[in-house]
């Protein structure tokens, strides 16, 4: 039997939050995952979790981040075509986008369950 195909965690996954910038001309599509987190990560040798504060953020930290977030819907872009896009003039920009694409990867207070709901769970399928 086939496989069945999915979209779920592609970049044409319905449920991902993107933010739309504009750099240098380039349209991009920004979001986070913690696969394009880690990868970017890997690449440029930073943990960049730790490094989500943007007070004292170096500037491989900035681009590590800036990084992670472009890999989702522009996957062939390498580290080196992102390095490109910054420039003193356009700085300010890409931090906000970071920071507006990481806003937009945490869920919805919607989205977490209730710790004072008492409904009893259903029973496990077997």
């Amino acid at each position: 039997m086939p496989k069945p195909k999915t979209v779920a965690g592609t970049a044409e996954d319905p449920t991902i939050r993107y933010i739309k910038v504009d750099i240098d001309g380039q349209h991009l599509k920004l979001a986070y995952d913690f696969g394009n987190i880690a990868l970017a990560e890997s690449i440029t040798g930073i943990n960049l979790l730790s490094a989500f504060s943007l007070a004292g953020m170096n500037a491989n930290q900035l681009r590590g981040l800036f990084f992670g977030c472009v890999l989702k819907a522009q996957p062939k872009m390498t580290l080196a075509d992102v390095s490109k896009m910054f420039s003193l003039a356009n700085m300010a920009k890409i931090t906000q986008a970071i920071v507006d694409t990481w806003t937009a990867s945490m869920p919805d207070q919607t989205d977490e369950p209730d710790p004072n709901d008492e409904t009893p769970l259903a029973p496990a399928s077997e």
